[in-house]
């Protein structure tokens, strides 16, 4: 048994690194089928960048529907870019997909829907209701935020998918402009006007003819009849979407050689990597490391209950091939966008719990006992999994700030501070822990009582010195950007909040104040101040650094700031009570 039990780490990697790679094979498009993958590489400018189809497709359908796929008629799954094909193909099918979730009740009864499992619905099922549902997002739109109800909210979120939904079906009017009649052309200059109000997906290239910029389908199209030529692209992606509307697999699939033909004919400047953005969209490699981060917390817990050396072992390098795929995962994001790691609160998401996992393998190493394979698995998987929640309001890749447009303060200052709050958190975390552990175990004698005070303590200096040098480097960026080193915005004054706490937490260990349960203790509200400047600071809506405002997080910051004031709570039980004191 013992000779086995060697083997099991080596076993348990195998296993993750085949369920990694089975999940990388890209899927197949049909040979005599529609070639719908292959038009998912085609490029498209969207929120501010040049992507893939396949990216636009699972972006938009996360925003309305919170998934990157949809069920049809027969339950099946069905992929985004299908989706994508019907809506800007104005194929009747479009209509019926139930890929709308509304869960508000109140909602669901003034659209006359009845409330169904997965809260999916069908355009033709409220479209009746548009003119409602539109008045009803002017009154909640006149409304502060601090004035608005749950209804509001979900009423202003319905109206903005509905917006994203019939956007891209700009593209189905172009046909009115080919048509030639002057009723047509009328009617695709009517649409045109509509719908440019709102941001349109930017599908023809620059070159066709000449313009030297990407514009919307339906604006090159109106270009074309008014200049008496249409541009080959534009001629080519409506065959695409009429071949696809009808159902027709040998004219789509001739269209989408010409037209890629026509693209390598007239090369986009600096192209993008479409092709690999694609590979990785299929792959989902975030998704797939917070499901091998939830096993590994599993193998780590058997490891405090029995057979403690092989469930250890088998935990932490487990969580080394997972954190190895995290890193290339976001080395991937750097070669897709160009720009370094975090350029937006997805990416913040992203890193930090690659930072803290990072540091919990080294504590793993350092000090050999499970605590470091727990604590970097929990944190590995949650800040995953807020990054999925973040995902919801489209493209993660997308550049949330001019002012961001910077890689060397990218680099510098962004990464930095972001490894502060890793670092941050995971001290908070060893503080819960230990805590936990303390009170409601008898598991926390002498030895261990001491390690985790060397590694909360540890991971504090660590925090504090990043924290600190990311705080000076920002204040050296806004010098760079707006003139002038600080002026008490609402983000400088949370990332001056960490650097005080952990040095307070210190200075107060160094002076005899508190020993390691104060600095537990202390550690954990750490944790709370490190929120409130990663996200809370956002709900405020004011300053120079006011982005990424989500109005559930403020339901969730509460939540968790909640959760930790009870760790505080029974962390300050006295110590004789503590069930490891008995």
């Amino acid at each position: 048994m013992n000779g086995f039990a060697r083997f099991v780490p080596a076993v348990v990697v195998l296993l993750a690194l085949a369920w990694l790679s089975s999940r990388a094979v890209p899927p197949k498009d049909a040979e005599d089928g529609f070639r719908i993958r292959e038009f998912g590489t085609l490029p498209v400018v969207y929120q501010g960048r040049v992507k893939p189809f396949d990216t636009l497709a699972r972006n938009n359908l996360v925003v309305i529907s919170d998934r990157q796929t949809w069920r049809d008629a027969d339950n099946q799954r069905r992929p985004a870019i299908e989706w994508l094909l019907d809506v800007m193909s104005g194929s009747p099918r479009a209509g019926d997909q139930q890929v709308f979730r509304i869960h508000n009740e109140q909602l669901q009864t003034q659209l006359g829907l009845e409330r169904r499992k997965r809260f999916r619905y069908a355009m033709n099922e409220f479209r009746e209701k548009l003119s409602e549902l539109e008045r009803q997002a002017f009154r909640a739109s006149q409304l502060e935020r601090s004035e608005r109800d749950v209804y509001d909210t979900q009423v202003l979120e319905l109206w903005h998918k509905t917006v994203v939904y019939r956007v891209l079906r700009e593209a189905h009017d172009v046909g009115d402009a080919l048509d030639g009649s002057r009723r047509g052309i009328e009617a695709a200059a009517r649409r045109l006007q509509l719908v440019e109000r709102f941001s349109l997906p930017f599908a023809i290239p620059p070159g066709g003819d000449g313009t030297g910029e990407w514009r919307p389908m339906l604006r090159a199209a109106v270009d074309g009849v008014i200049a008496g030529s249409q541009d080959p692209a534009v001629v080519r992606l409506d065959a695409m979407l009429d071949a696809w509307r009808d159902g027709d697999s040998a004219a789509f699939n001739a269209a989408l050689d010409d037209y890629q033909a026509h693209l390598a004919a007239n090369p986009l400047t600096d192209p993008p990597p479409l092709r690999f953005e694609t590979l990785f969209n299929h792959f989902a490699p975030f998704y797939s490391c917070a499901l091998l981060y939830a096993v590994a917390f599993i193998m780590g817990c058997f490891g405090w209950m029995g057979l403690a050396s092989v469930f250890r072992r088998s935990a932490f390098w487990l969580l080394a091939a997972t954190f190895l795929a995290h890193t290339i995962a976001i080395g991937a994001r750097i070669y897709i966008s160009g720009y370094p790691p975090i350029t937006n609160l997805y990416g913040t998401a992203v890193f930090i719990g690659w930072g803290c996992v990072l540091i919990g393998l080294f504590l793993e190493r350092i000090y050999p006992l499970g605590i470091g394979n727990v604590i970097s698995s929990i944190a590995g998987f949650l800040s995953l999994v807020i990054a999925h929640f973040l995902a919801g309001d489209g493209d993660t890749l997308e550049m949330m700030q001019a002012v961001l447009d910077t890689k060397f303060w990218l680099a510098t200052h962004v990464v930095v501070i972001n490894f502060g709050y890793s670092a941050t958190f995971l001290a908070g975390g060893l503080a819960s822990l230990y805590l936990l552990r303390g009170v409601l175990t008898r598991s926390l004698d002498a030895d261990t009582d001491r390690v985790f005070g060397r590694m909360i303590y540890g991971v504090l200096c660590f925090a504090l010195l990043l924290s600190f040098v990311g705080t000076v480097l920002g204040g050296l960026w806004a010098d760079d950007s707006w003139g002038r080193f600080w002026g008490w915005d609402p983000k400088e004054n949370g990332a001056l909040m960490i650097v005080l706490w952990n040095a307070l937490i210190l200075h107060a260990r160094w002076g005899g104040v508190i020993r390691t349960r104060g600095v537990a203790v202390l550690s954990v509200f750490g944790s709370v101040v490190t929120a409130w400047s990663w996200f809370g600071v956002n709900q405020l809506g004011v300053g120079l650094h006011s982005y990424g405002f989500t109005d559930s997080i403020t339901f969730w910051l509460l939540v968790f700031v909640a959760s930790q004031l009870l760790i505080i709570a029974i962390g300050l039980i006295p110590r004789r009570l503590w069930r490891s004191s008995e």
